[in-house]
């Protein structure tokens, strides 16, 4: 890879800006929240279970979380998820995409669409 730190080729090759993309796909983080996720999660065909193979079915996942609570943070490719009308990555809204999978597989859920900043993730 070529050096550009050593040319002066101006302060724009020194900024960075928030990204998921560094040798990756654009990935999306979102918070699924189901009552009783966290119970026996561990065991198959618990919520957590049944919620993570449903949409693994649907979308690309690059990472999950250990639920807590009645929450659980997954993280997605942003390509294999199609968002509904005004839904974008991070945009702190709820994903209507994924929680139409949650609902035809008869789990009941609200999913968001988070940002990471600071040590937390935002959403509504």
């Amino acid at each position: 890879m070529a050096d550009l730190y050593s040319s002066d080729l101006g302060g724009n090759t020194r900024k960075t800006v928030p990204t998921t993309q560094f040798g990756t796909r654009k990935l999306s983080f979102c918070i699924v929240d189901v009552t009783d996720i966290q119970v026996d999660y561990t065991l198959t065909d618990s919520v957590f279970y049944n919620v993570i193979r449903a949409i693994q079915q649907n979308v690309e996942i690059y990472a999950v979380g250990t639920p807590s609570n009645s929450q659980v943070t997954i993280v997605v490719a942003d390509d294999t998820e199609p968002y509904g009308t005004s839904e974008e990555n991070a945009d702190g809204g709820t994903n209507s995409y994924l929680e139409s999978i949650l609902d035809n597989a008869g789990i009941t859920a609200t999913v968001w669409n988070a940002s990471l900043r600071g040590d937390t993730f935002s959403y509504d």
